[in-house]
């Protein structure tokens, strides 16, 4: 059985890491159809979005061992987000992806930059969300 039906049959669950102003949305919108859990080390962060964005059916927490190994599938932001999950549990080698692994690779998180960041942002995370699900 391939993950994306596992996902879909909520059998799976699916990981993303680092939740700013870029990965909160890609949470969300892959929450609409499966299970997403969302990390972050950032509970700042986590207030702000809580501030400006309804994520009351959002839940963020500290990403551990237990978590990493339950996970099916994570889907980071950047390359240094793979290597530091990997370098605290090696058992997540992988299974842990860029979100823009067939397209741009790293999607930086536009916060504190100006309108056109965020579209480039927004841009390579709907490419990256696509190319997954073709993929899955």
């Amino acid at each position: 059985m391939q993950i994306y039906e596992k996902l879909l049959r909520k059998e799976a669950r699916l990981s993303l890491v680092g939740l700013g102003y870029v990965g909160l949305p890609i949470a969300l919108a892959f929450a609409r159809k499966i299970s997403v859990i969302g990390f972050d080390i950032n509970a700042e962060r986590i207030e702000m979005m809580k501030k400006g964005i309804d994520i009351s059916g959002y839940r963020a927490c500290q990403l551990d061992n237990d978590m990493i190994r339950k996970a099916d599938l994570i889907l980071v932001m950047e390359s240094s987000h793979k290597s530091a999950i990997e370098k605290f549990e090696p058992y997540a080698k992988g299974k842990v992806f860029l979100l823009g692994n067939w397209g741009g690779g790293d999607i930086p998180d536009p916060y504190q930059q100006n309108l056109s960041a965020f579209v480039k942002s927004f841009n390579l995370i709907e490419r990256g969300i696509s190319e997954w699900l073709k993929k899955l």
